[in-house]
């Protein structure tokens, strides 16, 4: 049995006498290794304890006094992240802790208890690293499956280690970004794929619906658009999907974006408005190898309309609504260059230009300078 005594802030306490009123708590977490529990007895910070502890067995000498000496210190304050909180970076990230003034702050990465050697005041083992209060340390990939798991304490001394500071890192590729601004163009896009993450690899597909880039992806940081992959002449595009990774990063998420080639509108050489006889019209535009069409009815299709023939273009001879569109195999078929024209008759001149009282009799012809009118008169 352990038999122990003890004062707080007082002078030496006496000798255990093993029938005091002190009595024994007996064994502790083994029967060879007895514990005292004072944990009830009240102490605070700057406190002194004193301790006398002396083992007694029937019909055996008892033990040696054991006296020890205790000065009850108060634990350092838990430090804290001061710079980039625990959170998703897309770069290299520099971690700042801060302690209270004079400790040292003992840190892992690896998701582990930090430890101390309490001796030395050096790092407790291999895992543990020993920085100032107010240092940093940066973070270059994850450490653990996907993130990182920093643990830290505060110690000095002269005060109890502090409770444990925690947090989980994710360091991870930014998602790619693609050039150019436009998704849309009537000539070849020459386009590009970049990531904020330095040191990355990145991968792309092109296809007509959206290729996963994960597993089918291509390494390369630009691309060419020349047709329209889906050539649906109305809903036509190219898809481009891409991601970004790094070692030691996870990585991006897919970026993608579509992108389309479409026929330029054409343009009709004659504007819309009321006209006194026939006329042509020409139908244009600078895209090469584009199929220009027409129509009176409604905006032409690559298989409907009326190819353009060219020349002195298509002829006016009556009212007509005339629509202009420009087609080609991989690209959208553009939107319609739609003109409204009226043709109307020139108003009638008299042989004789005033109007007055006449004798005899004398014949009055009517004129009209629009070719084929009829003239009627009452």
């Amino acid at each position: 049995k352990v038999y122990y005594t003890y004062t707080i802030n007082g002078a030496e306490p006496a000798d255990p006498d093993g029938t005091g009123s002190f009595s024994s708590i007996g064994a502790g977490p083994g029967f060879d290794s007895p514990y005292i529990d004072l944990s009830g007895i009240g102490l605070n910070p700057g406190d002194v304890l004193r301790i006398k502890i002396q083992g007694y067995e029937t019909d055996r000498e008892p033990t040696a006094v054991q006296y020890i000496t205790y000065t009850i210190v108060d634990n350092c304050n838990t430090p804290t992240f001061i710079t980039n909180n625990p959170g998703t970076y897309n770069n290299d990230t520099a971690v700042t802790i801060q302690g209270e003034a004079g400790t040292a702050i003992y840190y892992t990465v690896d998701g582990t208890q930090p430890q101390i050697d309490y001796a030395t005041g050096n790092a407790g083992n291999a895992n543990t690293t020993k920085m100032s209060t107010g240092s940093s340390f940066t973070l270059t990939q994850n450490h653990g499956s996907g993130n990182t798991v920093v643990r830290a304490v505060a110690w000095q001394a002269a005060k109890g280690k502090s409770t444990e500071l925690s947090g989980n890192y994710i360091l991870q590729c930014a998602t790619p970004t693609m050039t150019p601004g436009s998704d849309a163009s009537t000539a070849t896009i020459n386009g590009t794929i970049s990531s904020n993450t330095t040191g990355t690899a990145i991968k792309f597909t092109k296809s007509a619906a959206g290729l996963d880039p994960v597993t089918n992806g291509t390494t390369g940081t630009s691309f060419t658009v020349d047709q329209n992959l889906d050539d649906n002449e109305s809903s036509g595009k190219t898809v481009i999907q891409a991601y970004a990774s790094r070692t030691g990063y996870l990585d991006s998420t897919v970026a993608s974006r579509n992108f389309y080639l479409y026929c330029a509108t054409p343009n009709v050489s004659v504007s819309a408005g009321t006209y006194t006889s026939t006329f042509y019209t020409t139908i244009s535009n600078n895209q090469s190898g584009s199929d220009l069409k027409y129509s009176f009815s409604s905006a032409p299709t690559r298989s409907t309309g009326t190819a353009y023939p060219g020349g002195s273009g298509v002829n006016i001879t009556e009212i007509r609504t005339l629509y202009a569109t420009s087609s080609k195999t991989g690209y959208r078929t553009s939107s319609s260059d739609t003109i409204s024209y009226t043709l109307k008759c020139q108003t009638p001149t008299f042989s004789h230009s005033s109007g007055g009282d006449y004798f005899p009799e004398r014949s009055i012809n009517l004129y009209c300078s629009t070719s084929g009118a009829s003239i009627h008169y009452k």
